[in-house]
């Protein structure tokens, strides 16, 4: 007599069709990969250094500013509008310079022409050093009516800068005596 093992269904052998995968297809590894690396472009560039895009964006928050008092004194070379820098608070203000302790007020806000790095308008590159080194000593930068400096002698440059570590990078704001005009270039110190 032969005996017969009858299995329960859920114990019988499955047929090959109705394998069960206990793995993944390519597909689906590929389509893991590429969300991932989509992911990885949107949060890099928030992960990197922004060292050089806020000195950047520092440089020309002053250049832009430099260039104001520039063209206020040319419009107006009875009232000329200088610059005052106070390095040890990292801020300056435009001023007339018959009371360059006031500023000015700004055309667009109404409030004080004042600029202080970390905060205001200047909040978006966070704290930077200035170092205006204008040459003669002082802390205003004068234009002369037709646009120049109002010293020929004078080479002044204004210095922004941000330290890492042992090291401090920099941004150098260059002004031509005779034109006006500004350039800028980077420079990194210590280790």
């Amino acid at each position: 007599m032969k005996t017969f093992l009858i299995f329960p269904p859920n114990l019988r052998r499955p047929r090959a069709s109705v394998l069960r995968r206990d793995g993944f297809t390519l597909i689906e590894m590929m389509m893991v990969i590429t969300i991932l690396a989509m992911v990885a472009v949107l949060v890099m560039p928030m992960l990197t250094d922004n060292t050089r895009l806020r000195l950047q964006a520092g440089a020309s928050i002053v250049i832009s500013d430099l260039e104001l008092a520039q063209v206020m004194t040319m419009a107006q070379p009875d009232r000329p509008v200088l610059v005052r820098f106070d390095n040890a608070n990292s801020r300056y203000w435009l001023a007339y310079a018959d009371n360059p302790g006031d500023p000015i007020t700004h055309p667009q806000s109404g409030e004080p022409y004042l600029v202080s790095f970390g905060s205001g308008r200047a909040s978006s590159v966070g704290d930077i050093l200035l170092n205006a080194r204008l040459g003669t000593g002082g802390t205003d930068l004068r234009f002369a009516p037709h646009g120049g400096l109002e010293q020929f002698g004078l080479a002044p440059n204004i210095n922004l800068g941000i330290p890492q570590g042992d090291r401090t990078y920099w941004i150098i704001v260059e002004i031509d005596t005779s034109t006006g005009s500004m350039s800028q270039s980077y420079l990194t110190t210590g280790g």
